[in-house]
């Protein structure tokens, strides 16, 4: 790979946020097998606030609730952090691994922190882990602001922190960049061929370790429609309590409507009476003023639900959008892990297919050497002759000379 940091992210739960933060600490009971625990001690935690998934959780909801204004509770299950690595390509591991440890730390350190000030949100902590079989760091963000409002990060923040990835490694004087995107390499003239698939030549060369790499594209894509799945079905889930709560608060809103109809008719009739300052023309004024206020609080709920109920639609068809396009990525890639297969199977054929015709140009070669043992001499000379007259640079016409004179038959011809 070439001289290249990466910088991926993504929100969690509290479930999820918790596991993450066990793994950076080492925490888990067992660890995985990539992990060599006799370099574990050189890992490092730069910053942890030493919060749990329940603590970013409750924290939320509390400033969710200094909040002016009416607002959701905070499920259990919503998003409360958003987790990030940062690691480096291959030939970019080498320019870490030179670094001393603490500039290691320093430059984890500054991207961490540049992403988090580009998006307005804290960090909560930052590991470094050397114990792998590549050098990168963790980090997690708040996935809320002050107010206690969700911030959802968007593709061009995502696109922007590898930005600012390869512009911080500029400023420490490292020949790292943060890779050059898809668009601007196919804009630039580079072949479709260079970043989409390798040579035939480069498939045989490699062909057991494409095949394991493609399976493995194959299992995360997949895992990314699973999950992808799964959020589209936690929307319906929303939408559709939404939905419940919306109606509630409309039938709640038109019951009001029809009380304060009412109450204004009958007050209506007090005042044709001449009874408008009587006692109970006051308390129909009163009541008429608590169902208009009542009224305006359920409009105002009426409407705030409306908006919700709009964006997770539209955060619901962005999510099928994605699951249409994943799906269509997976058949394509499905057909494309077949490819290795394919030439695998294909090159041990053709490998057996040389064989035989090597042995048979042999036996050629060697037979036809025997039979004008008894020819005449003037059919001996013709044969060489014309042997030699076709004889040109050729490994095929060399192995069938060979034959013929006699330097292969004693490997070939042992029968």
């Amino acid at each position: 790979m070439s001289l290249t940091v990466s910088v991926r992210i993504e929100y969690v739960n509290v479930k999820k946020y918790d596991f993450q933060m066990r793994h950076d600490r080492r925490e888990r009971k067992t660890l995985p097998k990539y992990i060599n625990r006799e370099l574990s001690g050189e890992n490092e935690a730069v910053l942890d606030k030493k919060l749990t998934g329940k603590e970013l959780l409750q924290t939320a909801r509390e400033l969710r609730e200094k909040t002016p204004g009416k607002h959701y509770r905070i499920k259990d299950n919503a998003a409360v952090a958003y987790r990030g690595v940062i690691t480096w390509g291959t030939e970019a591991q080498k320019v870490i691994g030179s670094l001393d440890k603490e500039k290691q730390k320093e430059l984890y350190r500054e991207i961490a922190e540049r992403i988090s000030k580009e998006a307005g949100l804290p960090l909560i902590s930052l590991y470094i882990h050397r114990d792998e079989q590549a050098p990168h760091a963790h980090f997690t963000m708040y996935k809320f602001d002050a107010t206690g409002r969700s911030v959802s990060l968007k593709r061009p923040d995502l696109k922007r922190f590898q930005d600012i990835a390869g512009e911080v490694c500029r400023d420490f004087g490292l020949p790292i960049t943060r890779g050059i995107p898809k668009e601007q390499r196919v804009a630039a003239g580079e072949p479709v061929w260079n970043y989409l698939h390798k040579t035939v030549r480069e498939l045989h060369d490699s062909l057991p370790k494409e095949i394991e790499l493609r399976k493995k594209e194959l299992k995360e894509l997949e895992e990314d429609i699973a999950r992808k799945s799964r959020e589209r079905d936690a929307f319906y889930r929303e939408i559709e309590e939404l939905e419940r709560e919306l109606a509630e608060r409309q039938k709640k809103n038109e019951k009001a409507q029809a009380l304060l109809e009412k109450a204004k008719k009958e007050l209506a009739v007090l005042i044709e009476k001449g009874q408008a300052e009587s006692e109970k023309a006051e308390k129909l004024e009163k009541r008429i003023s608590t169902y208009e206020n009542r009224i305006a609080g359920h409009e105002k709920e009426i409407a705030e639900a409306e908006r919700t109920l709009s964006e997770k639609k539209a955060e619901l068809d962005a999510t099928l959008k994605a699951l249409e396009m994943y799906n269509k990525v997976l058949a394509e890639r499905k057909e494309k892990a077949e490819e290795p297969e394919k030439l695998q199977a294909e090159n041990a054929r053709l490998k057996d297919r040389l064989a035989e015709m090597t042995s048979d140009i042999v036996k050629f070669g060697s037979r036809l050497s025997d039979v004008l043992e008894t020819a005449s001499d003037r059919t001996k000379e013709v044969v060489e002759k014309a042997l030699n007259k076709a004889h040109f640079d050729s490994p095929t016409i060399d192995l069938l000379l060979d034959a013929f004179y006699g330097n292969l038959e004693a490997e070939y011809m042992r029968e």
